[in-house]
């Protein structure tokens, strides 16, 4: 199985940093996520069809003492939480925050499940106080932030900007549609590089998705968009080519 690996840009905050931002949280060391850094999209419908899953490294930050052992902290999902897990993502077994360390990350495994194709679905991870971080972080508007991270995980083709230009070709706009001449290409395209080729081998293409098209529902197997309409090519797409 082939996977990407998404990385959220983290900054380690210095010692100093710390120190300043003592008067903002109550115990003697706490966990907490960053804002600004709390947050990351999983797209993949931007990614090849042949991956099947990703990786979302998420920056987790220590207040207080520095820490002279591996130590586990408590990072539990919020009800309100859409995705599943086992179908959409896999949490690790443990959460370790290693020592010597002002900040560490947490790995999130990304599954591209059937269920994120009509639906942006959400993981929102939450951090709790225990036993070995019993700070709580107490700053206003960021308290929030501080515990609370969110993940959005879709498989959408959202319709590209050039696809008016060739509608005349390849018909009507569909995700479904995109997907299916990407997959007679039998090539690894992204959507950028089929776009380019769609509109430079029009005829071509559009020929390609026609007869596959007329194959289908001679055979008694047609294709239909989402919504139930016939799937069609556009009316200048040719008969033969």
């Amino acid at each position: 199985m082939k996977k990407a690996i998404l990385y959220i840009a983290a900054v380690i905050i210095g010692q100093s940093c710390r120190k300043e931002a003592t008067q903002f949280y109550s115990g003697d060391q706490g966990v907490f996520f960053k804002n600004g850094e709390n947050h990351a999209e999983v797209d993949f419908g931007a990614i090849r069809e042949f991956v099947n899953d990703t990786i979302v490294w998420v920056p987790i930050y220590l207040f207080g003492n520095n820490l002279n052992q591996p130590s586990s902290y408590l990072l539990q999902t919020d009800e309100s939480s859409t995705a599943v897990a086992g179908r959409d993502y896999i949490l690790p077994a443990s959460y370790i925050f290693k020592p010597n360390l002002a900040q560490d990350s947490v790995s999130i495994h990304m599954l591209r499940s059937p269920a994120i194709h009509d639906d942006t679905l959400t993981i929102v991870l939450h951090l709790i106080p225990n036993t070995n971080f019993p700070g709580i972080w107490q700053d206003g508007e960021d308290q929030e932030y501080a515990t609370i991270f969110k993940i959005t995980t879709s498989d959408h083709i959202d319709k590209p900007d050039d696809w008016d230009h060739i509608a005349d070709y390849y018909g009507i706009y569909s995700d479904k549609k995109l997907r299916l001449i990407i997959s007679l290409e039998n090539q690894e395209y992204t959507v950028e590089n089929i776009l380019n080729i769609l509109k430079f081998q029009a005829d071509a293409k559009s020929y390609k998705l026609k007869k596959y098209l007329k194959e289908q529902q001679a055979a008694g197997t047609p294709v239909y968009e989402v919504n139930g309409m016939l799937m069609q090519a556009g009316p200048k797409a040719p008969d033969r080519y």
